[in-house]
């Protein structure tokens, strides 16, 4: 009896070492694919000129009647220095004059990010609604991801929560069909889980993810997990990513 009992001891420790082993190599593969994306993050936004105020401009329609706009260049000249009160004294006096470039608007969201983001929704979406030619998704889009690379990426939901209940059509819209709502696109909707991710809000994140189709799940967990790297939470960057393998998810490059 004691010897079977002894082997029964022997047959649990193993099991119980076993266990612990392949829970530390979940957690090594996790680990190691956190250091991934945290790379990957910060090669994506060194390559987006992040706070630089001169960010590609990926909406040259948008921009097509606003080339005119003397502001502008001194605008991201401005943004590129961090005279974010300059930006915003600039803006002031010319965006009544006509449409602002899209280069331009992101420095204005990252200057208003920064001075006066209570502000920041009501004074974009005024201006992009006197515009139509820049009221398309690419332009939320490059604004977004503008506050994103900000001291206060959560303005990003904001924004985009806002643009969804101004109700305006996206010129061009979202997949080149006229009349689409601004601001519900799937790409406006994964910069959003983003910009909550930078936040913190785990159980927010994770309650949207639920509503999505499994195929959705795989590139909405990527972006989480790019949020939450961007909010210095690497552990729940971390727990996220695990959660992804134990739902047999596929995680993006």
């Amino acid at each position: 009896m004691e010897m079977i009992l002894n082997l029964d001891d022997a047959d649990n420790s193993l099991t119980g070492m076993l266990s612990a082993m392949l829970t530390e190599i979940i957690w090594f593969a996790a680990g190691l694919l956190v250091v991934r994306f945290a790379m990957n993050f910060s090669t994506k936004g060194a390559s987006q000129g992040v706070k630089s105020g001169k960010k590609a401009d990926a909406t040259p329609k948008a921009d097509a009647g606003a080339k005119k706009c003397p502001a502008a260049k001194a605008i991201c000249a401005d943004a590129a220095a961090g005279r974010y009160k300059a930006v915003l004294a600039s803006w002031r006096r010319e965006k009544e004059t006509g449409p602002m470039t899209v280069a331009a608007l992101q420095a204005v969201v990252q200057a208003l990010a920064d001075l006066e983001p209570e502000t920041l929704s009501e004074e974009i979406l005024e201006h992009l609604s006197r515009h139509q030619q820049l009221v398309r998704p690419a332009t939320l889009h490059a604004l977004m991801e503008s506050i994103l690379s900000s001291s206060k990426p959560g303005l990003a939901a904001t924004l985009a929560e806002a643009a969804s209940a101004s109700k305006l059509l996206a010129a061009g819209g979202v997949n080149g069909v006229p009349g689409d709502v601004f601001g519900q696109d799937p790409k406006t909707r994964e910069l959003r889980l983003v910009s909550l991710a930078a936040q913190g809000k785990w159980s927010q994140v994770q309650d949207e993810m639920k509503e999505q189709s499994e195929e959705a799940r795989g590139p909405s967990g990527a972006a989480a997990v790019r949020g939450f790297l961007r909010g210095n939470r690497s552990d729940l960057a971390l727990q996220q990513i695990k959660g992804m393998q134990q739902d047999s998810l596929k995680i993006p490059p």
